[in-house]
């Protein structure tokens, strides 16, 4: 196991988890609105570096603000005393970290990102959806045949997020151990 992450890794990583959710929302947002749309024909009919970093980095604004809801939605909303989707985090002895930093790191880029990724992109692919429907006014039929793919790919998603997060909660605790006051069930 090697002791640095490589930059590969790195970009890799912010690529399916911030990126490609902003870019899904810009690809919505390119439905009606003829700015953004510009930038993607731009891109297509001349590329050039300077609109692939614009859209680049429209993306990961983008990406940003769904990860922000991403958090609300799958770490933070409550229904009663229960979680909506995640449960709390045991806290982990932080000191223990440094120990096993490239145990860790890996752990990091093997189940959270793709937390993150696969939580983002159901939370992204809602809103894409939502802004073409309520931008372009499509008809009831193309509606359905949109929400027939978006609603189960959102669910498994969905799931599918929910279970690396809880893969990589599970395996961090092992990994480092709880925090010496916390209550581990």
């Amino acid at each position: 196991m090697p002791d640095q992450v490589s930059l590969f890794d790195r970009a890799f990583a912010t690529t399916i988890a911030f990126v490609l959710p902003g870019l899904a929302v810009l690809v919505g947002a390119a439905t009606v609105t003829p700015v953004v749309a510009a930038w993607f024909g731009a891109a297509s009919a001349s590329p050039s570096v300077v609109g692939f970093l614009f859209v680049l980095l429209a993306a990961l604004a983008l990406g940003m603000i769904v990860t922000c809801m991403r958090w609300w939605i799958f770490e933070r909303a409550r229904l009663g005393p229960y979680r909506l989707i995640a449960d709390d985090a045991i806290p982990i002895d932080e000191r223990k970290r440094t120990d096993c930093a490239a145990a860790y790191e890996d752990l990091r880029l093997s189940h959270y990102y793709h937390y993150l990724a696969c939580a983002n992109m159901s939370v992204a692919i809602p809103i894409a959806v939502l802004i073409w429907v309520l931008g372009a006014d499509p008809s009831w039929r193309h509606t359905g045949e949109v929400a027939l793919i978006a609603v189960p790919v959102t669910v498994v998603l969905g799931a599918a997020g929910r279970n690396a997060l809880a893969r990589y909660r599970s395996k961090r605790l092992r990994l480092v151990g709880p925090w010496p006051d916390a209550h581990v069930a």
